[in-house]
């Protein structure tokens, strides 16, 4: 079941598609998310509502599951920026002029993409770029 978890060690709102995200985010994405936040609203703080909110995905995730988190079809809709960050993948689709975003953080190593679709995890490795190491 899909709910938005207050991350209290961060105390940055992160959407999940069912674990806490203590259990399922290592310190590399979430080292990953301040920086993107630091980025994002440097100089007025952060607004998930505003600036738009970042979704982890864990193994066992189905396509229907992450799609209906974000709210759209991730593999039609067309990416902004999908970057190779090590252990993830970092997709970033952009919703509105604003600026509005959502950042989709995929697993590629180990038994950690077990259930993911098939065709998500061919696209981002075909189509991405290095990115901000972890």
């Amino acid at each position: 079941m899909a709910f938005t978890a207050q991350n209290f060690t961060t105390g940055v709102a992160v959407k999940v598609i069912r674990s806490a995200v203590e259990a399922i985010a290592g310190d590399d994405i979430l080292d990953l998310i301040h920086r993107r936040i630091e980025t994002i609203a440097d100089d007025i703080p952060y607004d998930a509502e505003l600036h738009g909110y970042f979704v982890i995905v864990e193994s066992g995730d189905t396509l229907e599951a992450i799609n209906d988190r974000v709210g759209f079809d991730v593999l039609d809709k067309p990416v902004e920026i999908l970057e190779d960050c090590g252990t993830f993948w970092s997709v970033l689709f952009i919703i509105s002029d604003d600026g509005f975003g959502v950042e989709v953080f995929v697993p590629k190593t180990g038994g950690k993409t077990d259930g993911i679709n098939a065709q998500l995890l061919a696209m981002c490795q075909c189509h991405s770029t290095p990115g901000d190491p972890a």
